[in-house]
């Protein structure tokens, strides 16, 4: 019995610890989009699809689970989002180097003539939460990377 009340605490902590993880598994990253497209204005977006994966990142398709993407159509200023989930961890630190990749060249590109999309750049991060990687580049940022921390806990 004294055992038991010994193990219990560990048992609770485990618990705890495998419902956190499940509330990462199974998010729909087209609800993601969707929700960040009604509370700021992506208008001016084009949407990327799967075979931008290889080209914009260097990422390997088989590594994605799911990617949601978007990149201002003028060329001009810096803004971009890409959402991806991972198919394990391996692939997830993959993404996460070739995300934090095109972050350093959108900022070097930017650097000599775009004073104020590099530093828009510089203030952006990748983000990895569990097997879900994000790359967000906006001057909406701050409230695009709370409405994708609701949904990525």
């Amino acid at each position: 019995m004294k055992r038991i009340k010994q193990l219990l605490p560990i048992l609770f902590v485990m618990l705890i610890f495998s419902g956190c993880a499940a509330s990462v598994q199974d998010v729909d990253l087209g609800q993601v989009m969707e929700e960040m497209e009604k509370q700021v204005t992506l208008s001016e977006m084009i949407e990327l699809d799967e075979s931008d994966l290889t080209d914009m990142y260097g990422i390997q398709p088989e590594d994605v689970k799911q990617f949601q993407g978007k990149i201002l159509s003028d060329g001009l200023n810096p803004d971009e989002l890409a959402l991806v989930e991972a198919k394990d961890a391996d692939a997830a630190s993959r993404i996460q180097k070739a995300l934090e990749q095109r972050l350093t060249n959108k900022g070097n590109e930017a650097k000599n003539y775009n004073p104020e999309g590099y530093a828009l750049i510089q203030k952006c991060s990748v983000q990895v939460t569990g097997n879900y990687v994000c790359m967000l580049v906006s001057p909406e940022y701050e409230k695009l990377n709370s409405i994708y921390g609701s949904f990525i806990k």
